[in-house]
């Protein structure tokens, strides 16, 4: 692998380090999409190896939780299936999904509002206005949580059946991760667009809404986004140099910052994965390092295993290990994934550039696959919005009228507009030239 093949896997482990939840929060994954040839239809096949049907779509399929999954259709648009043999159309045409999980899935129906739906296509909520806000979009789900966004650019959450566990009162909001959630509130929109960070609070708020600790924004250098096991990785930035830490879900500092943390990696109880600055290593809060730094990227999956990007001359492979640093099964691997991704209990990786294959705990190869050359591990879209455009309220909300827009027109002087700009805060400013100032 070259090294910018490397670059982007490392970017995909990573993108998977901030946005995948635990097996136990979003549902099993009950089957993946595979193709025995590069031009062949798409096929499910088990987490234990078992074929459920072969050649059955042109188009790849998302994965299956809950006995569902969506197919695109090549008109443009999601059909839902069961996970049977002869797999069964339910429900409606979709513009939008996010996939299942938990039984839930959050879907955009042609020209209507996003909606909750169970597994047989049944409507639970219309998220049309959620306390008395119009809906923009919704987040997938993470666990029992998704966040929303309002067509006023505010920010809030819902649960699983679809009603406000935090109020949209936050300019920008991250998933649930731990049970809670890390938010700015939209009173301090203006402070954040001027990059004052001294006059900016960063809440922690539980499900119910309630804010368990603020902090200044200038207090941390940068910030994972969502808090594991009750940590959460934090740097600040001192001389120039960037240092990690890791705080409790109490504000309190648990691993102060230091030289010898320049990035955490993943937290997973009492251990986390981090970089020196010559490679990646395990290490406990205590400050005991438990693997030396040595490799070019870490990552702690579960149940005491690690994946390890290792450098072979001018390669790099992939291998399993536990958290004494020894290696798990004989074999390296080209590409592996993780356990958690799935079942918990089998992982896909690439032996060679050409074939996949399927491993249980002790990394050793399910028997009886047959030949996959592509596997599909998309679950569904991570933002789903309506298509449906109120063109009454669009021009309301622009000001739109038959002699001009936002109350002025052509007859207006540069002044007249300048002011209305500022009043509008779409034009910006300088100390030294405030906003609406002949400059």
């Amino acid at each position: 692998m070259n090294k910018k093949l490397l670059n982007l896997a490392l970017v995909a482990i990573a993108t998977m380090l901030m946005l995948s939840c635990s097996k136990t929060e979003n549902g099993n994954v009950e089957y993946i999409p595979f193709q025995e040839t590069d031009d062949g239809q798409w096929g499910m096949i088990s987490m234990d190896g078992k074929v459920l049907f072969k050649d059955e779509f042109k188009n790849k399929p998302t994965i299956v939780r809950d006995g569902r999954f969506f197919v695109r259709t090549k008109e443009g648009v999601w059909e839902m299936y069961d996970a049977s043999e002869k797999p069964k159309k339910i429900g409606d045409d979709y513009a939008h999904t996010s996939g299942f999980r938990n039984g839930r899935a959050l879907v955009a129906i042609k020209n209507q509002p996003v909606s909750i739906i169970d597994t047989e296509g049944k409507i639970i909520k219309k998220l049309d206005k959620i306390e008395n806000h119009e809906v923009d979009g919704v987040r997938a789900y993470k666990g029992n949580y998704a966040v929303f966004m309002t067509v006023d650019s505010l920010w809030g959450a819902i649960d699983k059946d679809g009603d406000c566990v935090v109020k949209p009162e936050y300019y920008s909001l991250n998933n649930c991760g731990d049970g809670k959630f890390i938010g700015v509130n939209a009173k301090y929109k203006k402070f954040v667009q001027k990059e004052q960070k001294n006059k900016v609070k960063i809440s922690v708020i539980n499900t119910t809404g309630k804010v368990l600790f603020d902090f200044s924004a200038d207090k941390y250098e940068n910030t994972q986004n969502q808090f594991t096991d009750g940590k959460l990785a934090i740097s600040v930035k001192k001389d120039g140099k960037e240092t990690w830490g890791i705080i409790d879900d109490k504000g309190e500092m648990v691993i102060k910052p230091s030289s010898k943390l320049k990035s955490i990696g993943s937290i997973n109880g009492d251990v986390f994965t981090y970089n020196n600055g010559d490679g990646w290593g395990l290490m406990n809060i205590k400050g005991e390092t438990l693997i030396r730094a040595k490799y070019e990227f870490l990552y702690y999956d579960e149940d005491k295993t690690l994946i390890a990007v290792v450098k072979d001359g001018d390669s790099y492979e992939y291998k399993y290990i536990d958290i004494k640093d020894n290696q798990i099964g004989d074999d390296t691997y080209v590409e592996a994934t993780l356990y958690s991704m799935f079942d918990g209990k089998h992982a896909w990786v690439k032996p060679n550039d050409k074939i996949y294959s399927l491993i249980d705990k002790e990394c050793k190869q399910i028997d009886g696959l047959p030949d996959i050359v592509n596997i599909g591990t998309y679950e569904g879209e991570s933002y789903i919005e309506s298509d449906f455009v109120d063109l009454e309220k669009l021009i309301a909300a622009f000001g739109i009228k038959d002699n001009g827009v936002m109350g002025f027109d052509t007859k207006s002087t540069p002044k007249e507009v300048v002011k209305k700009a500022v009043e509008l805060n779409s034009v910006g400013g300088s100390k030294e030239h405030p906003a609406g100032t002949p400059y």
